[in-house]
This record gives C-alpha cells, sequence and structure tokens, in this order.
C-alpha cells in the first residue's frame, strides 16, 4: 500500500484513478481497477435511462467491495439535460462513495 493524500482521502491502496472514458468506463472495468486497488470509475451520461443507470452501479457494487466513482460529463455537447439532476439523486440514494464532475461548473 502507498499511503498518500489521496490513498487516504478515498480509501484505497495506491493513489491510482481511472478516468470516465465515456463509453469504455463501464461496471467490469471500474470493478477491476477498484479491486485492484485504484479507484474505478463509471460515466453515468453513457446511459440513455435513470433506469440502466442505477442497474451500473448495482453491478458495480455486487463486483467490488472497494471504494469506486461516478463520472457525470456536462460537456455542452455530451450533456444529457434533463437527466443531470437525476443522475445526482441516483448517486445519492445509491450511496456512491466518490462522484466526479466533467466538463463545466455542475451549478
Amino acid at each position: 500500500m502507498l499511503k498518500t493524500k489521496v490513498t487516504e482521502l478515498l480509501g484505497i491502496k495506491y493513489p491510482i484513478m481511472q478516468g470516465g472514458l465515456q463509453h469504455l468506463g463501464t461496471p467490469e472495468l471500474a470493478s477491476a481497477v477498484s479491486n485492484a486497488g485504484g479507484l474505478g470509475t463509471i460515466n453515468a451520461t453513457i446511459y440513455p435511462t435513470i433506469a440502466e443507470f442505477t442497474d451500473a452501479i448495482r453491478r458495480l457494487k455486487a463486483m467490488t467491495n472497494k471504494p469506486f466513482c461516478v463520472n457525470v460529463s456536462m460537456l455542452p455537447t455530451l450533456s444529457p439535460g434533463e437527466l443531470t439532476p437525476e443522475y445526482f439523486k441516483v448517486i445519492v440514494q445509491e450511496g456512491v462513495p466518490v462522484v466526479e464532475t466533467a466538463g463545466r461548473d455542475p451549478k
């Protein structure tokens, strides 16, 4: 284990954080990264419905008991618009330990 501020803050073994990676940021990849000691990440905006997004979080939680992250991309060209507030509701309801945003201020 490498002890750094990042590992202590996130509860991970190594200071390695997977990027959101758009369509590559799946529960399978994120769980592999988290199980290896880093922080795996799924990307909310690849899921066209809230039900699919919720299912992805639950699948990820079933594959790892380690910390993981959800990325919500808010680039103007990629923003899912009306779904963005719903993504955040699910993130809170499902107890996602780490959230990152990309693209602009989440206001």
